[in-house]
């Protein structure tokens, strides 16, 4: 899926599909030790006993002070329920950690489905709303007949369909790292006021109250998106070297770190391309705002001999939307498993729970509890190990997250960082829903317990 997505923006040839054996076998290897290894613990140390003692039963665990007692002024107010509940989460420790560990496994995995969701969805509105405001990039020979462009900035100056545009050049270099060579875009701006209401270069906010003020061309500096910054370990101050097509090399400082998403970029001043390389300012792109009404420029101007190429920024956008929506599909795959296997752990563990403690729920039924009384006295645990667990998960799901985005970001794209609301909000009510609904599920077994049956059980 990913790979037909990038198919659809870029031209690439089929991808072979290798069968890993490697990779096969050593996922069943972590497979069996999952699921058999447990098992083969509790059997070894079960086999250890003698027949009589594994034949009786296990003693109830001794009820100990808890942290919360020792606070006067909090335990002194708790009812007696609360405080049986206080002292049972710590009396089954080993149920209690495997509850919240399991419920901060499965959220920790739906966060980070809904958390992939928003670092995709994000691209394009940041990329194409917030980062190039142009609407439309005209291309041009700068080596055509004066009568040619003449011609062109003719009808590009009397168009109805722009409100305003700005001259640049765009050529494509290579910026020639220590270890790594790079291919990029190098915009030299014709008009440096101008320019920032078509490009706005800013940094990337890293935080609530980070700066993400517009940056400005420096005096002899240039300006580098962040990916390439990253990929190269270039910082501002750092000097970087440009190549273009003809094998002309130039030296720049950075300046500044752009945020930037889809490609690369590397931003300088007329001034600056002219000392770097040593050659005069030839612009060959004309950038444009589109008029109220108007979506497309007219044949009479894209097909002229000068022009070679016309690109418009939202059918750029809607492309992008479209790999997002196949990339999605993957996303929905992981939220649903990480789902199901909520459903599994938490399911597995209230069933395990109420097995084992049947005694002690049919001597609670006999001291005359009512139903929802009981329901409550297993539920408030749980509750608390749930919410305990989504806590947990959050704070698994955000690490995990960012370890994903920064490990698949291919050359070309980088993934935005940002968590929205929506992706905490749903992973809490997909989580507490589930424990809902298994409450819901256990609550029949629960209050139906064969109080007789129960307290026999030994003999």
């Amino acid at each position: 899926l990913i790979f037909n997505a990038f198919s659809t923006l870029f031209t690439v040839p089929p991808g072979p599909l290798y069968f890993s054996w490697p990779y096969t076998i050593l996922s069943i290897v972590f497979a069996l030790v999952a699921t058999v290894g447990p098992a083969a613990v509790i059997c070894l140390r079960i086999l250890r006993e003698t027949p009589a003692s594994a034949m009786r039963p296990l003693a109830p665990r001794p009820g100990k002070r808890t942290v919360l007692e020792r606070i006067k002024p909090l335990w002194s107010r708790l009812s007696f329920l609360h405080k049986i509940t206080a002292r049972n989460l710590l009396r089954y420790k080993k149920r209690g950690f495997m509850t919240v560990l399991g419920v901060a496994g499965c959220t920790a995995l739906i966060f980070t489905g809904f958390g992939l969701h928003d670092s995709l969805a994000t691209i394009g509105p940041k990329q194409y709303d917030q980062i190039e405001h142009y609407d439309v990039a005209i291309v041009f020979r700068p080596t055509a007949s004066t009568e040619e462009l003449d011609e062109l900035f003719s009808l590009v100056g009397t168009a109805p369909e722009l409100s305003s545009y700005t001259l640049n050049r765009r050529e494509t270099v290579d910026v020639v790292g220590a270890v790594l060579t790079k291919n990029l875009a190098l915009i030299v701006a014709g008009d440096t006021e101008a320019f920032p209401e078509y490009f706005r270069m800013k940094p990337r906010a890293t935080g609530l109250f980070s700066a993400n003020e517009p940056l400005e061309f420096g005096d002899g500096g240039v300006i580098i998106s962040e990916q390439i910054a990253h990929q190269l370990d270039v910082a501002v101050g750092d000097t970087i070297t440009l190549r273009n097509l003809k094998d002309e090399e130039a030296r720049f400082e950075v300046s500044g770190i752009s945020e930037n998403y889809v490609y690369h970029y590397v931003y300088m001043t007329v001034a600056t391309y002219e000392q770097g390389f040593g050659k005069a300012f030839e612009p060959n792109q004309i950038l444009g705002m589109m008029s109220e009404g108007f979506e497309s420029m007219p044949d009479s101007l894209t097909g002229l001999a000068a022009v070679t190429g016309v690109g418009y920024t939202q059918k750029r956008a809607a492309d992008f939307a479209d790999i997002t929506d196949v990339l999605s599909f993957v996303m929905i795959i992981l939220i649903l498993s990480s789902a199901a296997l909520l459903f599994v752990v938490l399911f597995s563990l209230n069933t395990i729970n109420r097995e084992e403690r049947v005694r002690e729920l049919a001597s609670i039924k006999v001291l005359g509890f009512l139903n929802r009384e009981l329901a409550a006295y297993i539920y408030r645990e749980g509750i608390i190990l749930t919410v305990l667990g989504i806590a947990l998960g959050l704070l698994f799901g955000i690490a995990l997250e960012r370890y994903l985005i920064t490990t698949i970001e291919v050359d070309v794209f980088m993934f935005s960082r940002d968590l929205l609301l929506t992706s905490y909000v749903y992973s809490v009510l997909i989580t507490a829903a589930f424990a809902v609904v298994i409450n819901l599920l256990l609550y029949r077994p629960l209050t139906r317990i064969d109080m007789v049956a129960s307290l026999k059980a030994i003999e």
